[in-house]
């Protein structure tokens, strides 16, 4: 082994080594030395065995008869076995995340990518132990943000890509050392727009999008499985607002005809006027003489019109039933990516076989299981979702036909023109085009989106680790990037907490008389406790839990109280000015924001108070303007400013 000391003073010597290319994810493959690992992403290749040696150059060579394949040139004197070891740690990382953390292949690439350019860095400014589990892995991150931080100040780099690589970096490390919490004390560069948490979609937008493609999956799947006639009667959601609540379907290219372009019919390219589609028939010669120079030619239009039906009718595997299948086909794929909550990439990626078994029931979810290419997969869904699920099943078998596909989701090429291939990205795109025939204020929803909608659910009924296990990613990202909740469940939260928090006002007031004094009342850093050792909340949901060991808690306590007087207005006033210097603290945000709302609600009551604006408002100056804050949170922004710890 060499020693950081010998490793920083002797002259590197760069030369190739051996190399041998593994696939990741590794599956049953062996790694007999970790130094000559190069792996391969699908066709691209990244050297990790290098970072086995403390000193390499600085960028890959082409190695020879190894197509794309790159390795790096090393100081083979620098081989230090423990890092090999966690070097072979770190590969098997990387392939677990595949495998088992739902990531895809290129995602990995990325991460990978990111971790060699801190070993770089680590082993280029004496952090060579920056994978060890100690005071070695703190010392490095928090020397990382700091050369980030240096080359921002120095315009090297965009703010938002230093703070996008710090949290890649936090994340990597954090899983692969166990150390979550390497940020602590760390002045971390702030997150960007880009970064912050993806918001659900609203529970109403939501709502529409399922509710059509239910009724899209089960109407057109009914149409092919059940070997029903045209014209179908498609049954369609009642938030539309229509009289009739349905679609009447042709098989001709302008297949439905939506009550909102009924009147504006002669102004559409291709009306198609033997078609009723508001009574679900053909139309009588005479009723559509008009648009035709002759009558002849409206009775033949007519009879074209009868023989599509009837060849439609006919055949089982006719194109426009096959098209109807398709849409149908689409329609589920975005129900089960709201279902399972599943990453697009990965949905369309899943392998198929006969054989699955439905898991066990818990708190209303099953798993499916099943194999395929000697791969387990699986996927959770509520219990109502499970008849649906075998229903496309059964479509699927219908789509493929003779053909034989391994893929889950299907593809076949525009206008069926090849055979039956994996999902495509469009088909996204073709759903919502579908949807938007129906209703044209439909709303977009991505699939980052609609995963955020189904952690928001888990969140809300049950503890971030049982969201985190049904999802299939850590608590962490459940907790970081998808559980900002929307805009519209949280109006309807706070509106709920403050109607009973004015409650509970009325019944015992938060806000005491001047100079009222409370028997049994222990004077705190927020107000005064009525009842020490009692907590109880305010509401059956609160943003923090009352509990006496934790200020904020206080807040949401129906034993709390407020004198309407300098003393106190500056004990709330002073937690509001420490929390939001405090709000830099990865996730502090979305639990000091209720926090600062309700102090907001308190100071704005005083306020109300005859002869109390003045006052009330001088002393959020002096706090805020004059740095004079009550002595107990002065003391906590003076550990905040030691930790370097804000905006």
């Amino acid at each position: 082994m060499v020693s950081d000391k010998e490793a920083t003073h002797r002259q590197p010597i760069f030369t190739e080594r051996d190399v041998s290319i593994y696939d990741i994810p590794l599956g049953a493959a062996t790694i007999l030395r970790t130094d000559t690992a190069i792996l391969r992403f699908d066709r691209d290749t990244l050297d990790v065995g290098a970072l086995c040696y403390l000193r390499r150059s600085s960028a890959p060579r082409r190695g020879r008869n190894n197509g794309r394949t790159t390795s790096r040139q090393v100081d083979l004197s620098s081989f230090d076995a423990e890092r090999a070891t966690q070097v072979s740690r770190l590969i098997s990382f990387f392939s677990d995340l595949i495998t088992s953390g739902g990531y895809r292949a290129q995602t990995v690439r990325a991460n990978v990518i990111c971790m060699i350019k801190y070993m770089d860095w680590a082993d280029a400014t004496g952090h060579a132990h920056a994978l060890a589990d100690g005071d070695h892995a703190y010392a490095a991150f928090r020397g990382y943000v700091g050369y980030l931080r240096e080359r921002v100040n120095r315009h090297e780099v965009v703010p938002a890509s230093a703070a996008k690589e710090q949290w890649m970096v936090h994340k990597l490390l954090a899983g692969f050392t166990g150390l979550h919490d390497l940020h602590r004390g760390v002045r971390m560069l702030q997150l960007g727009a880009g970064w912050s948490r993806t918001e659900p979609p609203s529970e109403s937008e939501l709502a529409k999008v399922e509710s059509l493609c239910e009724a899209l999956f089960l109407g057109f799947s009914g149409l092919v499985l059940g070997g029903k006639k045209y014209p179908l009667k498609l049954a369609m959601p009642k938030y539309l607002g229509w009289q009739d609540n349905y679609l009447w379907v042709f098989p001709v290219r302008r297949w439905c005809l939506p009550p909102h372009q009924w009147k504006i019919r002669h102004e559409l390219t291709l009306p198609y006027w033997a078609y009723n589609y508001q009574d679900g028939r053909l139309a009588e010669p005479k009723e559509i003489r008009h648009h035709y120079r002759d009558a002849y030619t409206s009775r033949m239009i007519v009879g074209n019109a009868q023989t599509v039906i009837d060849e439609a009718n006919a055949d089982p595997r006719h194109s426009h039933r096959f098209k109807s299948a398709m849409v149908a086909h689409n329609a589920f794929v975005l129900l089960f990516l709201g279902q399972t909550g599943m990453n697009f990439s990965i949905a369309s990626s899943l392998k198929w076989s006969k054989d699955y078994i439905i898991g066990q029931e818990q708190q209303g979810f099953r798993e499916i299981k099943w194999r395929a290419n000697g791969k387990r997969y699986s996927a959770v869904a509520r219990m109502n979702f499970l008849p649906l699920f075998k229903r496309y099943i059964d479509l699927r078998t219908y789509l493929l036909g003779e053909q034989d596909c391994d893929s889950l989701f299907l593809s076949f090429g525009a206008n069926r023109t090849g055979g039956a291939s994996s999902m495509e990205d469009a088909a996204l795109d073709s759903i919502y085009g579908t949807l938007e025939i129906i209703d044209p204020k439909i709303k977009r929803i991505r699939a980052r989106k609609l995963r955020a909608a189904k952690q928001d659910f888990h969140i809300r009924n049950s503890e971030p680790a049982t969201s985190a296990l049904v999802m299939g990613h850590s608590e962490e990202t459940a907790l970081q990037h998808y559980s900002a909740g929307s805009q519209s469940a949280h109006h309807d939260e706070v509106s709920a907490f403050f109607d009973r928090v004015q409650q509970v006002a009325a019944k015992c007031s938060v806000i005491l008389q001047r100079g009222e004094s409370l028997p049994n009342g222990v004077v705190g850093h927020v107000g005064t406790c009525a009842a020490f050792h009692d907590p109880q909340a305010v509401a059956a949901i609160v943003p923090v839990q009352p509990d006496c060991r934790q200020l904020e808690g206080c807040l949401f306590c129906d034993k709390h109280r407020v004198h309407p007087d300098e003393q106190d207005v500056r004990k709330l006033a002073s937690c509001a000015y420490v929390l939001r210097q405090a709000i830099g603290i990865p996730g502090a945000e979305t639990s000091f924001k209720p926090v600062l709302d309700r102090i907001q609600s308190l100071l704005d009551d005083i306020g109300a108070l005859e002869g109390n604006a003045g006052m009330v408002s001088r002393v959020v100056s002096e706090v805020e303007l004059d740095g004079e804050l009550d002595d107990y949170w002065a003391r906590k922004l003076a550990l905040l400013n030691d930790l370097e710890i804000g905006l």
